[in-house]
């Protein structure tokens, strides 16, 4: 299981017991989104100051990453 929180970090939990066995700092500021690929090998992680990056789960390489606005998303306050 993966989780986020609002100071940056992606939180890796082991089903069934809740244990948390890792956490990673993936951004400087909240992360307001988080999705999972179908196949299990990537996670796309998207900020609060608008920038998504994509991951390799296996080692938490950063693979892309950009900045901007997604269309018909509300801006963050200035």
């Amino acid at each position: 299981m993966i989780s986020s929180d609002q100071k940056g970090f992606v939180q890796f939990w082991r089903a069934g017991t809740w244990e948390r066995v890792a956490e990673h700092q993936v951004h400087n500021g909240s992360v307001h989104g988080l999705a999972i690929s179908a196949d299990g090998q990537t996670i796309v992680t998207g900020s609060r100051e608008g920038s998504v990056k994509v991951w390799r789960l296996a080692d938490l390489l950063l693979t892309e990453a950009g900045k901007g606005e997604i269309p018909g998303s509300a801006k963050p306050p200035s």
